[in-house]
């Protein structure tokens, strides 16, 4: 599965913008140099039990289990954040500065901090929706001195948004599934590979006995953030990046039901 980057809220009682926060990978897994004094916290979970031979993985692949939820798999490639900074255009504040993270290919990671303090932004700018005024945005299989294009890391970034509602297009889940999929005739391989792939992005978010002509907007909150979410994982990217993922959701839905 890709690196999967996850943002939260939580209380802190520092008011500063984040600063740096640097991770490196280490035996056993990611750990975190700084971040937490700033305002923001890194943190992991392996996916992976292979590369944590001491089974620190395992009880997620447990919950995995006892939840029914079906594994998707994603291409390889790890995020590389280096000395990234973020000034808005005519704001005059600097959102964030030098914030300095590696992630593996495989891995669970969580980003926490308070309201206001850069998350969201963060994510955007690894999902190529905005750029940085400064610093370096690149995966591991590639130049890791070369920023990468926004167009670029568009396509290998999947992200779904804190109110992914707002950003529909599709009147039912059907369109929004398959927007923007290649329509030419020559076209249909890659077709039938998203039709596949879309049935075990539905089976992996537990919508996969809803009907496909169901109107969104009879979705409940939660399974619009279903729905978005399965939206990314047909797109296959090398990174899915969830904001606030357990907004909406009810108690089984957050325990993974």
């Amino acid at each position: 599965m890709a690196t999967c980057s996850l943002a939260r809220s939580m209380p802190a009682s520092s008011s500063s913008p984040c600063k740096s926060m640097e991770t490196d990978c280490g035996e056993g897994g990611l750990r975190a140099q700084q971040g937490r004094r700033h305002g923001m916290s890194w943190r992991s979970k392996p996916y992976l039990t292979a590369q944590h031979p001491r089974g620190a993985g395992r009880g997620f692949g447990r919950w995995r289990r006892r939840a029914g939820v079906t594994p998707v798999t994603c291409k390889s490639g790890g995020l590389i954040v280096r000395d990234v900074g973020y000034t808005p255009v005519g704001a005059g504040v600097t959102v964030l500065d030098r914030v300095t993270l590696i992630l593996p290919p495989t891995g669970l990671n969580l980003i926490v901090g308070r309201s206001g303090f850069g998350k969201s932004t963060l994510l955007s700018l690894v999902a190529g929706l905005a750029e940085p005024t400064a610093g370096v945005i690149t995966f591991s299989d590639l130049d890791a001195d070369t920023h990468l294009s926004s167009a670029r890391r568009l396509d290998r970034v999947g992200l779904v948004f804190q109110f992914p509602e707002r950003h529909f297009l599709g009147n039912t889940m059907l369109q929004e599934l398959t927007f923007g999929w290649p329509q030419s005739p020559e076209s249909f391989p890659k077709r039938r590979q998203l039709a596949l792939r879309m049935q075990d992005a539905l089976e992996a978010v537990g919508m996969s006995g809803m009907p496909l002509d169901t109107p969104v907007r009879a979705l409940s909150g939660g399974y619009k953030r279903r729905l978005a979410l399965a939206i990314q994982l047909v797109r296959d990217p090398y990174v899915l990046c969830l904001d606030e993922p357990l907004a909406g959701l009810d108690w089984r839905g957050r325990a993974g039901g």
